[in-house]
């Protein structure tokens, strides 16, 4: 897992919020200490893209097992 303390994220990262819990993924690198995220809010039911300052983000595992799969259950179309 890469360090949680770095000062800037390249884009395809996995990172998190430092006070909260929600996976992003890092789009654009703002070159000025900042990065735009995007992840899918479930409230919304919509994509969001926000720009955050990298101090307030924190790595996270890209590890595919450390996240639950997704669940294609009732769609019609899933992946097969």
């Amino acid at each position: 897992m890469p360090s949680d303390t770095l000062s800037f994220f390249r884009p395809g990262a996995h990172v998190r919020p430092r006070d909260g819990d929600t996976r992003m993924l890092v789009t654009h690198d703002n070159g000025d200490g900042s990065v735009i995220c995007f992840w899918f809010c479930e409230t919304q039911d919509r994509l969001v893209w926000r720009p955050f300052a990298c101090s307030a983000l924190r790595a996270c595992s890209t590890d595919a097992r450390s996240a639950a799969p997704p669940s294609y259950a009732g769609l019609s179309g899933a992946p097969r």
